[in-house]
């Protein structure tokens, strides 16, 4: 299992919901840095969100699709799905991230973490 921290900034105002340009931090079970990479994490009403990374070549990954809700005053969860191939174009899986956030006071940063 790897667990994943993200931080993020937007410009809704006190709402999740919006296009967040992240900074995924990938971490093992000891809480090791495996790596960082940018990604765009859209939340849009009704509670669907696309994610598209910059941590694994578009060619071998689709965007995440899944949804998310609000849980508890500045507290969000959310959950969404890839599926993977490999070099040749041949799928091999998919991944599912699922996780929560919260918004800041200023509605412009969030912070939260996900497990794969």
């Amino acid at each position: 299992m790897v667990a994943a921290t993200a931080s993020g900034q937007g410009t809704q105002g006190g709402t999740l919901q919006g296009t967040w340009e992240m900074q995924i931090t990938l971490t093992d079970c000891a809480g090791h840095v495996i790596r960082s990479f940018p990604s765009l994490i859209e939340y849009a009403a009704g509670g669907t969100v696309v994610e598209s990374n910059g941590g694994t070549p578009q060619a071998l990954k689709t965007p995440g699709e899944g949804v998310w809700r609000h849980t508890t005053n500045n507290n969000y969860a959310f959950r969404f799905k890839f599926f993977t191939f490999n070099s040749l174009n041949v799928f091999t899986g998919w991944t599912i991230i699922a996780g929560e956030t919260t918004v800041d006071s200023t509605g412009n940063a969030n912070t939260g973490s996900a497990t794969v």
